[in-house]
Formats: C-alpha cells, sequence, structure tokens
C-alpha cells in the first residue's frame, strides 16, 4: 500500500458578468463573464474546519510534498456555450518541483500533453500556462 501525499492551494476567485440579456427569457443571451483568481498560498495541511473559502487539494509525489519550494501550474482558457461567453478560466493542472513543471508546461504549451485538457472542446480557447511559485507552508493559518 502505497502512502497518498497531498498539498492544498488556498485561492480567491471573482466573476463578474454572466447577467441574462432578456431576464425575463431564462434561454437569453448572457453577458461576458470574466473570472479573476488570486493563489495565495500552498499547504501540507489544512484544518477544514477553519479552511479558507475556496482550496484545491492536489495529491503529489513525496518529493514534492517535503520540498521547501513549489511551482503551481495553471492553464488560462475561455469557455462558453450557446448563449454566452467566460474568460478567463482555469485549471490548475498541479503541483510540480521547478524542472518537471517547465517540462509540463512546454508539453501543454506545444500541444503533446496527454491528460485531461478543459481547454480544448468546441467553446473553448486556450490562453497560456502560468507558473506560480509558492514557498510551501506546513499549516494553514
Amino acid at each position: 500500500m502505497t502512502d497518498k501525499y497531498r498539498l492544498y492551494v488556498d485561492y480567491s476567485e471573482w466573476r463578474s458578468g454572466g447577467d441574462r440579456l432578456d431576464t425575463s427569457d431564462r434561454w437569453s443571451e448572457r453577458s461576458d463573464e470574466h473570472v479573476e483568481v488570486h493563489f495565495k498560498g500552498i499547504y501540507r495541511n489544512i484544518n477544514t474546519d477553519g479552511a479558507p473559502y475556496f482550496y484545491d487539494s492536489h495529491e503529489v509525489a513525496r518529493e514534492v510534498f517535503e520540498a521547501e519550494e513549489v511551482i503551481l501550474l495553471v492553464v488560462r482558457y475561455d469557455t462558453g456555450d450557446t448563449f454566452g461567453r467566460t474568460y478567463g478560466a482555469w485549471h490548475a493542472e498541479g503541483i510540480c518541483l521547478p524542472n518537471a513543471a517547465e517540462r509540463l508546461a512546454h508539453s501543454i504549451e506545444n500541444g503533446s500533453y496527454e491528460g485531461y485538457k478543459p481547454w480544448e472542446g468546441y467553446f473553448e480557447g486556450y490562453r497560456g500556462v502560468e507558473l506560480h511559485t509558492f514557498k510551501v507552508e506546513d499549516d494553514w493559518a
């Protein structure tokens, strides 16, 4: 049996727009929605009773869990449907050591990445990769 290691990402997200243009029509087109996100920190432990409002959990290898500094790799993209668009959607692809993050970012950018890709689809449009460097904290405070 292998041990599982988890790191937790603390973040804030804001959305604006996305309102129906004709409030009397449930199938109305929507105004453009815009997403902003701010990544605050990465933690080894999190007390879910006192957890931040937004947090994301990632299973990582032991060497990533024990590292002092890690990279959060985030893919930004646009999405939508027949009725409207969302600009600035994001997907945290993973938490990595620096060299692995660079390789992963390169594979996403050149199209060779073979994992889950929410940025590919009929209404989606890839915007880019963001690499956020964090010192890993033991406990969320």
